[in-house]
């Protein structure tokens, strides 16, 4: 989920010495977003220029801008990639959490998402009235990627739940406090 964007930029030293640093600083909505490090590709020479590349994966939805920031040991690199740029606003229902299922088993359901973050994550199973039914997990943090939780067709009490169609309900807090929910439905019979 998401967009990988690619960045690179041009880095010439009249003495041809390569940089003790390159990194990209990006932010959103005014906020460090990512400092990651950047990468000098093979071919090119530093008199006459190098590119100098990385890849960063947004998630999240966002006014954005950024710069580069190489430093030659002296100081930092200066030109406009050195200065801040706009980059792409980005908009749309990019959340933390995604493809939510809900599939019956023997012993009761599976529950699958996938997290684009690491988050802080309640799932709850309710009644189709939306009564809460037995409470999952609540406030764990869960890396990014794929998730499995299961459910045992046991209420909050303990006891076997009745046959009929159940709500799962998933919601996700990233560590900037955004939030995203998601609820699939499960038969049991």
């Amino acid at each position: 989920m998401g967009t990988n964007f690619k960045f690179q930029v041009l880095y010439r030293d009249s003495w041809g010495s390569a940089p003790v640093s390159a990194s990209l600083i990006l932010f959103r909505n005014g906020k460090l977003f990512r400092n990651k490090a950047l990468t000098a590709e093979p071919a090119g020479d530093l008199r006459t220029g190098k590119v100098y590349r990385v890849s960063c994966p947004i998630t999240k939805s966002g006014t954005y801008k950024y710069r580069f920031l190489i430093n030659d040991g002296l100081g930092n690199a200066n030109g406009d990639p050195a200065t801040w740029q706009s980059a792409p606003s980005i908009t749309g229902a990019l959340g933390v959490l995604s493809s939510l299922a809900a599939a019956p088993t023997n012993a009761g359901a599976q529950i699958t998402f996938n997290l684009a973050d690491a988050a802080e994550v309640t799932a709850t199973v309710m009644n189709v009235a939306g009564r809460p039914v037995k409470s999952l997990i609540a406030d764990r943090s869960l890396e990014a990627g794929l998730q499995t939780l299961t459910w045992d067709r046991k209420g909050d009490s303990g006891l076997a739940v009745p046959a009929g169609i159940y709500l799962v309900k998933v919601v996700a807090r990233d560590a900037d406090g955004e939030q995203s929910s998601a609820m699939a439905s499960i038969a049991l019979r």
